[in-house]
């Protein structure tokens, strides 16, 4: 079986700073153009927090060895690793001066290297465009949801819930009465 390696988005990391420790034993690559985004985001008010203990963490690792070829995240984890794209060569619809491209250029990058020919790169994000982009370039993509990796599209949240109401509760609805429940809905 493959080594994987997680290539992160910058969003993942804002949604969970703790996201590092979501891929076990698997191997991680941070593109630079991810920490230059995180430190934009450092002073924001809502994604700051995040921002600077990623950034603190990664800082962290630096001192223990060098990101550039990759640090033991801790016992029973993989390496975190954080590199360039050194200017590969994307498709001319992948214009590098797009962040997410730069992303996507990192991880062809280091897919492409000899070294990595037995590695299984995995796009790690929860933008939709960028998650096209890699199957359009067949990068392997998945979505991430807080402490884990969704590999099945079908266990993200649609966003509806069907439950179990009282009918008298609906008829006071449908009047336009405020409908205020005295006992917990019952999830179906």
């Amino acid at each position: 079986m493959a080594k994987k390696v997680y290539v992160l988005d910058t969003n993942v990391i804002l949604s969970d700073v703790n996201c590092f420790y979501s891929f076990k034993t698997s191997n991680i690559l941070v593109p630079l153009k991810v920490i230059q985004e995180l430190d934009k985001h450092k002073k924001s008010e809502v994604l700051g927090f995040n921002a600077r203990s990623a950034i603190k963490f990664i800082d962290a690792l630096r001192q223990k060895g060098s990101i550039n070829t990759g640090v033991k995240i801790g016992k029973g984890y993989g390496v975190l690793q954080v590199v360039g794209h050194n200017d590969y060569k994307m498709p001319s619809e992948f214009p590098l001066s797009d962040p997410d491209n730069q992303i996507l250029a990192t991880a062809m990058n280091e897919k492409s290297k000899e070294e990595n020919k037995d590695k299984k790169f995995i796009v790690v994000s929860n933008d939709v465009n960028l998650r096209i982009k890699c199957d359009a370039l067949g990068l392997e993509c998945q979505d991430f949801k807080e402490d884990h990796v969704i590999k099945n599209r079908a266990e993200l949240f649609s966003g509806a819930n069907e439950l179990l109401v009282d009918d008298v509760l609906i008829d006071r609805f449908y009047r336009g009465e405020e409908v205020v429940p005295n006992v917990v809905f019952l999830k179906i």
